[in-house]
């Protein structure tokens, strides 16, 4: 008899392993044959995400893939700079552009079978230092502005002795307050709620007061 309609299926696997397929081929109304195979299903590559600055004054910075596997590789794209060391690894170092401008880094891995994942990507903010007759007569420079958790202060030569900061809450209450000791220091603000604070530095007599954003 004639051949019967060949009819395919599909079967989606969640689970990295080995699965046995059974193929049956039926010919006509009374004569069926069958073979059996292995289909390896081979895992995906991990979910990374791309852990670095999202706001930088510096010339370089060091970007990284997480959770990176040990003999995953990975391709880095760059916009906005130029990718100085790390190659096909988890971690890179990258020297950006003139600023101010706004780079993105962006990131596929793939792993030890071949399989690739998703490209990641991360905006950076790369902004142009403040020159020093600019924060000499605004008596401080706070950055970055938005913050997600650290804020650094250079002081102008104005607020470089004596100096005490108080930082403030959008209602104005004190939630802290410290002795400068140098001209430049950095503060952790990530345990307070979300909002807009206040920073004064304050030096013989003389104060400053600048506003920024905490996401």
């Amino acid at each position: 008899g004639a051949l019967d309609t060949m009819k395919v299926g599909y079967e989606k696997y969640t689970v990295k392993g080995n699965y046995r397929v059974r193929l049956i081929e039926r010919l006509g109304a009374f004569c069926s044959d069958s073979m059996i195979d292995t289909v390896s299903v081979l895992p995906m590559p991990i979910d990374i995400s791309v852990v670095g600055k999202s706001t930088t004054l510096s010339a370089q910075d060091t970007f990284n893939a997480v959770v990176a596997k040990n003999k995953s590789t990975y391709n880095w794209v760059i916009t906005g700079g130029t990718k100085l060391s790390g190659g096909t690894t988890n971690q890179i170092v990258v020297k950006w552009n003139t600023p101010p401008i706004t780079a993105s880094i962006k990131v596929t891995e793939t792993d030890s079978f071949g399989c690739v994942g998703v490209q990641k990507s991360k905006s950076v903010t790369v902004q142009k230092p403040v020159s020093v007759e600019k924060y000499n007569n605004n008596g401080f420079e706070l950055y970055p502005n938005p913050t997600t958790g650290i804020v650094h202060i250079n002081l102008s030569e104005l607020f470089a002795k004596n100096a005490t900061f108080s930082l403030y809450n959008s209602i104005g209450q004190l939630v802290k307050s410290e002795i400068l000791l140098t001209r430049s220091t950095s503060f952790d603000v990530s345990h307070l709620p979300k909002g807009m604070y206040t920073l004064t530095v304050t030096s013989h007599g003389e104060f400053r007061s600048k506003k920024f954003v905490l996401q």
